[in-house]
């Protein structure tokens, strides 16, 4: 879910790749097709299309989860795999010389 202002960035660089590469092409009708503007409600809750909550298998019980920029919406029990399977992914060393260059 993107803001109005970083969609459209977003969306200028989707329409920019190449319309001959097969996976660009697949990806814009994914991205672009699938786009829709959302309006929230007097209760802070928007309505997202029976497609897309198929797609995602949203239910009563969704995972918000902020991006920087933009939220994912994710269905609850598949957010709390991903959680744990990160989490796990921690406490091994892959990636770790990166990620030592943060600091909080």
């Amino acid at each position: 879910i993107y803001p109005l202002p970083v969609w459209e960035e977003v969306e200028i660089k989707i329409l920019n790749l190449s319309s001959t590469n097969p996976k660009a092409k697949a990806l814009k009708r994914l991205l672009i097709g699938y786009a829709e503007n959302c309006t929230m409600d007097g209760n802070g809750r928007i309505l997202v299309s029976g497609p897309l909550r198929d797609y995602a298998k949203l239910d009563k019980r969704v995972a918000l989860i902020g991006q920087g920029e933009k939220f994912e919406l994710w269905n609850e029990q598949t957010w709390h795999a991903l959680r744990d399977d990160m989490i796990a992914l921690q406490k091994t060393d892959a990636g770790q010389v990166e990620l030592a260059s943060l600091s909080f």
